[in-house]
């Protein structure tokens, strides 16, 4: 899922992925970019939730992928 996170920058440059296995275990990577640079995190996935917190964009991306089973 691509996403803008910053108002300042134009064009959805950033983007979100949930990866998962068929009991939900996985991981999200989100990539920020801003006009300093790009930032990348990845947070863990078990059964659907992640013991880190997740940006809105995260939990869009996680939703996404448990549903599109």
């Amino acid at each position: 899922m691509r996403f803008n996170p910053f108002n300042e920058m134009g064009g959805n440059q950033s983007f979100v992925i949930a990866l998962l296995d068929d009991k939900n275990n996985g991981f999200v990577i989100s990539s920020l970019f801003s006009k300093e640079g790009n930032r990348v995190y990845a947070k863990t996935v078990k059964a659907g939730k992640s013991d880190h917190m997740l940006s809105s964009e995260e939990v869009e991306a996680l939703n996404m992928a448990i549903n599109s089973k």
